[in-house]
């Protein structure tokens, strides 16, 4: 097999499609293409590769190049997706989209490289690669980074513990980079080949609490779960003025809030169902949702990134029920995992004992600017916590 090579593949969104021009980097494989930013999924080499990539190795469909394009379109139209492929020969065996920003870092300009999504709420994000194939991937991706100085900090979010992209970050501090890791959060998962029962991780308590709320709202009416996988039907509307009727929607947080989101959101559900990947559940009492998954399932996995629940219905607890059915229809059909996404709740760990432990990582580069940043972000401002936390521990109580 030939060894490894990497190459870049940057995209500018700008207004006009003539100004839109991928550049791929000087390296083993070079060429320019004027391509609309609509077209970057179906009519770019780099980008079909990674496509497939993603479409048979990949475990979340939110690294898909439409899915991506989707929010960068939204969200960040006038930024810079860049794609760092590695090839063995002919093969695509690991792919690594970015988005390239000048920003700020405790106080230095940057130019970042992150993950294409939001920073705030991040979607899981990974080293999209062949099995077994992280450690090449990651070799080839790395060599052509380490020699790059138009950039001065790699940030990357959420990664979970022996994800592949921990094998750039050992390539990184192998070469000795300095690297900085935090804790960024904690996910409850349920592994759904281990179990016959939604209710095989529960306690006693919670299970003849929730069987009891079931039977009282079936005394009042018909309780069903409809599976959508298209958008033959409202659901998605259905979705978002579900979750703009409750707590969300009185805060301003709700997805109708914000134009924006409203727009991605819809524009995202078409993405997921054209791809396959959509699985909005309903539970519905008398032919009403009061209880909605906005779910997607890629290889055998579902995630859910958004959810509601109607509050009218509170003391039956629908979201919980919904939950159960949910985790009955995955396990019918030999779905292998369920995935709640975000950060750790006490409802969600009602349901199972597992969880993912995710980290967010920057690598700096051997910039003036990078090294600044460095210094600032995992010197400085920890020593400077440090201290003012050992002021306030002295402080005298107020009024003595």
């Amino acid at each position: 097999m030939a060894d490894p090579v990497s190459t870049l593949t940057a995209h500018p969104h700008v207004a006009a499609a003539e100004e839109r021009l991928l550049h791929i980097a000087p390296g083993p494989v070079a060429h320019h293409t004027i391509c609309p930013v609509q077209d970057l999924p179906a009519d770019l080499e780099t980008a079909r590769s990674w496509g497939m990539l993603a479409a048979r190795w990949g475990t979340s469909p939110f690294l898909f190049p439409s899915w991506i394009d989707t929010w960068v379109t939204w969200y960040q139209p006038q930024s810079r997706i860049e794609i760092f492929d590695a090839r063995a020969g002919e093969q695509v065996i690991g792919a690594l989209p970015l988005l390239r920003e000048s920003t700020w870092l405790c106080g230095v300009p940057v130019r970042r490289l992150r993950p294409p999504y939001s920073l705030t709420s991040p979607d899981p994000y990974e080293l999209q690669t062949v099995p077994g194939g992280q450690d090449l991937a990651a070799e080839a991706i790395w060599n052509h980074l380490r020699r790059d100085r138009s950039w001065d900090v790699i940030e990357l979010v959420d990664l979970a513990a022996g994800s592949s992209a921990a094998a750039l970050i050992a390539q990184a501090e192998a070469s000795g980079f300095v690297t900085g890791r935090r804790p960024s959060r904690v996910t409850p998962w349920v592994d759904l080949t281990t179990i016959t029962d939604p209710f095989a991780h529960t306690t006693a308590k919670f299970r003849a609490n929730l069987r009891r709320r079931r039977r009282n709202l079936e005394q009042l009416g018909n309780l069903q779960l409809v599976r959508h996988t298209d958008l033959s039907s409202d659901v998605v509307n259905q979705f978002l003025e579900l979750e703009h009727a409750g707590w969300k929607g009185r805060n301003g947080t709700s997805i109708l809030s914000s134009a924006t989101d409203t727009m991605y959101h819809c524009a995202i559900a078409r993405v997921a169902a054209e791809a396959g990947h959509l699985a909005i559940y309903s539970l519905e009492f008398d032919g009403k949702p009061i209880a909605m998954h906005f779910g997607v399932i890629a290889q055998n996995r579902y995630s859910v990134p958004k959810l509601a629940f109607d509050e009218q219905f509170h003391e039956y607890a629908p979201g919980h029920i919904l939950v159960h059915d949910v985790l009955q229809d995955l396990i019918a059909r030999d779905i292998a995992e369920f995935d709640f996404l975000g950060n750790q709740m006490d409802w969600k760990r009602e349901w199972t004992p597992l969880t993912r432990s995710c980290e967010r990582v920057h690598i700096f580069n051997r910039t003036t600017c990078g090294l600044a940043a460095a210094g600032m972000r995992y010197n400085l401002l920890p020593r400077a916590r440090a201290v003012r936390n050992r002021l306030a521990a002295v402080q005298p109580e107020h009024g003595s």
